[in-house]
């Protein structure tokens, strides 16, 4: 059996650091495992939003399409697999409006395994792990997204009240485990990740067996998508509130965040 790791979600949630912590490490794990993350599957990705925004059958039919298509076009030899995008769960829940949670997960990863015994191996050796993190924290960090990324104008009480009924990460991994059995579902909280050896990557590479000599060779990288200042937060909550065109907003913010990486 094809060992098959797929750590699809959530957002916010460290996955651009286990990402990087991937690639970084990129010449310990290659020769046991090819990687693709989230820049490598945009082409499916972009059907997995679509879908998860309420493009219906068809997107999905299309994500299994262009998912498949992308499986095939790797060289996998007797290595297994590690993919890592959050966005096969979906789009961001917040963004562009989109308040229903991550409805969309269970049926992606239900396409997702389809896709894995079709091309991969009809009987894989297949684990879905899935990062999560406290609430308040996770409702604070996809707030920030959305201000530095949108023009969102609620502060984030508001944006919490809004959002965070929708959104259960503990019962999206349930609902997840129901729709792929017998597949194992794993998740752990960034809490508690981040004291681990290897930081938000480490249940990745715990679910990968690397050889001993591969594990102790591997290296940590510096977090990333830290928030900022409250200061700074705050800042850019009243640019999105003011009267200054697009363009000169996204310039200012810009400048903001090219100030702030300086002082780092």
């Amino acid at each position: 059996m094809t060992r098959v790791i797929v750590h699809a979600g959530f957002h916010k949630t460290g996955t651009t650091t286990a990402q990087r912590f991937l690639m970084h490490n990129g010449k310990q794990i290659w020769p046991h495992h090819a990687i693709a993350i989230q820049h490598r599957i945009r082409h499916p990705l972009k059907m997995a939003l679509a879908y998860s925004t309420g493009a219906g059958d068809l997107a999905l039919d299309e994500f299994r399409f262009r998912l498949t298509t992308f499986l095939k076009t790797l060289d996998m030899g007797n290595r297994g697999l590690i993919i890592s995008a959050e966005n096969l769960s979906g789009m961001m829940p917040g963004k562009n409006d989109l308040v229903d949670g991550y409805s969309a997960c269970p049926t992606l990863m239900q396409a997702v395994t389809e896709c894995i015994e079709t091309v991969i191996d009809p009987h894989p050796d297949l684990a879905f792990y899935f990062s999560t993190r406290e609430k308040p924290a996770w409702l604070r960090s996809i707030w920030w997204h959305n201000l530095r990324k949108t023009r969102l104008t609620d502060d984030l009480e508001t944006f919490s009240a809004i959002l965070g009924p929708t959104c259960d990460l503990d019962e999206t991994v349930k609902q997840v485990r129901r729709a792929v059995g017998p597949c194992q579902v794993v998740s752990e909280r960034l809490e508690q990740t981040t004291k681990q050896q290897f930081g938000p990557a480490t249940p990745l590479i715990d679910l990968l067996n690397l050889p001993d000599h591969r594990r102790a060779a591997l290296q940590n990288i510096p977090p990333e998508n830290v928030m900022p200042s409250l200061d700074l937060v705050h800042e850019f909550l009243a640019l999105n509130r003011s009267t200054m065109t697009n363009t000169a907003l996204a310039a200012r913010k810009q400048e903001l965040l090219e100030q702030a990486a300086k002082l780092d």
